[in-house]
């Protein structure tokens, strides 16, 4: 699929490679979770509800903590040559009150045409990484639109409660699993873990609407900081031609499967925000 997107920028055994790692590190968490879980009913039925506690907060933590990290690995990471996009940056941060620690541009497009940015905690603050690929394809104003969006996450705490959110999610599913399996055998591990799963996909129908909202209030505080409709129209689409995002899905699809509202609605609420000023 990547090979017909045109994304894939690297030799078969390199593509290979990151997805093996991906893929070993996902099984990792999966056994240690699923098959964690399940170890535990059958030694202590009883009191299994309270170890998946300390299981998905061990789970949350393997999973998110890394994060920064293996990012590093995946792509390599160098200081931000320009200086003057740099300077723009600070004085963002500075002005969404958010201690800053830098930004590195990401050496992506040796892998994939894909973009991204974030902001990721730092010793002492934080900091923006970016891809190559997006820092070449947004002029200034249009990234700082990206950035203000995501110091939103960070100012409002969006950043943590997403991870708890994300565990309360996986705890609920693995109670799910435990009333259904019953008294656990080897036989009945599939039936746990299918029903596990089934809740958590209807938990995350209801989760995405949380992450929608969460959103809408990101782009309404970039539109603060950086006052340009222009410049979201700018940068959103730029994204969602790099990685190959509907900006303008069916509503179905979009209210029960989107974690983000696509472009077209965002365009449109921030319009209105304007147009109320």
């Amino acid at each position: 699929m990547e090979l017909r997107l045109g994304t894939n920028r690297q030799p078969f055994s390199g593509w290979l490679l990151d997805q093996l790692k991906q893929g070993a590190v996902q099984v990792a968490l999966m056994t240690l979770l699923f098959g964690g879980a399940y170890a535990v009913m059958r030694a202590w039925p009883g009191a299994a509800p309270g170890i998946f506690l300390a299981l998905v907060a061990a789970f949350a933590g393997l999973l998110y903590a890394p994060q920064p990290l293996l990012l590093r690995l995946e792509f390599r990471a160098e200081p931000l040559e320009d200086e003057a996009l740099a300077a723009r940056i600070r004085t963002l941060f500075e002005r969404a009150g958010v201690p800053f620690r830098g930004v590195h541009r990401l050496r992506a497009g040796e892998k994939t045409s894909r973009g991204n940015a974030a902001v990721i905690a730092k010793v002492g603050g934080y900091e923006v990484v970016c891809t190559d690929t997006l820092l070449e394809a947004l002029d200034p104003k249009a990234l700082s639109f990206v950035v203000a969006h995501e110091l939103r996450h960070v100012r409002h705490r969006d950043t943590q409660r997403g991870p708890l959110a994300f565990a309360a999610l996986h705890y609920l599913a693995l109670l799910a699993g435990y009333v259904l399996v019953g008294t656990p055998s080897l036989l009945r591990f599939p039936l746990f873990y299918l029903g596990a799963q089934l809740a958590f996909v209807l938990g995350r129908l209801a989760m995405n609407h949380l992450v929608r909202t969460q959103e809408y209030a990101a782009d309404r505080f970039a539109i603060r900081l950086v006052p340009d409709l222009d410049a979201f129209e700018r940068s959103f689409l730029v994204l969602s031609q790099q990685n190959f995002e509907d900006p303008d899905p069916p509503a179905w699809i979009e209210a029960l499967l989107y974690d983000h509202p696509s472009i077209k609605h965002r365009y449109q609420a921030l319009k209105r925000v304007l147009e109320e000023k």
